[in-house]
């Protein structure tokens, strides 16, 4: 995800990351706490205008 520009993002880029690291084992609680990371920061770009949709929101599943 480092390569991307954050214009450029899109909810499928987040949902396989989420996935790969998953499959890689790592617990959800550990991904939870990146989309905690992850979502307040997007959300912080749309409030600047630089994207008008947050890719981040709603795709961590149970």
């Amino acid at each position: 995800m480092g390569n991307i520009h954050v214009v450029d993002f899109k909810t499928s880029h987040v949902r396989t990351f989420f996935s790969t690291l998953s499959d890689e084992g790592l617990a959800h609680s550990t991904i939870k706490g990146l989309y905690g990371l992850l979502n307040p920061s997007f959300e912080l770009a749309v409030e600047d205008g630089i994207i008008r949709k947050n890719p981040v929101t709603g795709t961590l599943g149970d």
